[in-house]
């Protein structure tokens, strides 16, 4: 009797070539879904740290394009300078060349050196030696106009840089959501 009884449930736990064609299937099924999932958090992973990249870049840009009005060779001076070198050298590879970032980061850079330039000169010793060579009225114009270029680049590169940092949206993974379009 008691063998009988082992058998009976032995039977109960044995599986049908078909009960596991049908559970190799499912198992198959939920790890497609699993690597659906991953490589949609892996994409919109990629996308936040690029947008994050960027946005570092704006801030180095902006904080190097503000320092420029109050230039004073701290090492907070000296560090956003490092920063903003960093982010321009990093901007030729974040940015589509074609958008020329690169090159009106390039020309903040420049033109603030011809602003601290000035700005060192205003405030030598020497400014008459200085001054021989360039009326002061004429010397704060420059300073005045180069001081608009610069927002005026500036300006440029927030436009430009606004289709890479709207965040509207990074498509995760949603578990009723299996568009495979592809970005």
């Amino acid at each position: 009797m008691q063998i009988s009884t082992v058998l009976i449930i032995k039977r109960k736990f044995m599986l049908t070539s078909t009960e596991i064609s049908i559970a190799s299937l499912i198992v198959s099924c939920v790890t497609f879904l699993v690597v659906v999932a991953n490589s949609k958090i892996a994409n919109a992973k990629l996308k936040l740290d690029l947008y994050n990249k960027r946005f570092d870049i704006y801030k180095a840009v902006l904080d190097f394009h503000n320092d420029g009005f109050v230039k004073d060779g701290t090492n907070e001076s000296k560090n956003i300078d490092r920063q903003f070198i960093k982010a321009f050298r990093e901007s030729k590879f974040i940015f589509n060349p074609e958008d020329g970032i690169d090159k009106l980061i390039n020309n903040i850079m420049q033109t603030r050196s011809k602003i601290v330039h000035y700005q060192t000169e205003l405030e030598k010793d020497d400014l008459e030696k200085f001054l021989d060579r360039i009326d002061e009225s004429e010397h704060r114009s420059i300073l005045s106009s180069l001081r608009l270029e610069n927002s005026s680049n500036m300006m440029k590169i927030e436009i430009k840089l606004e289709k890479y940092l709207m965040f509207k949206e990074i498509d995760g993974w949603n578990f009723w959501s299996f568009n495979f379009k592809r970005n």
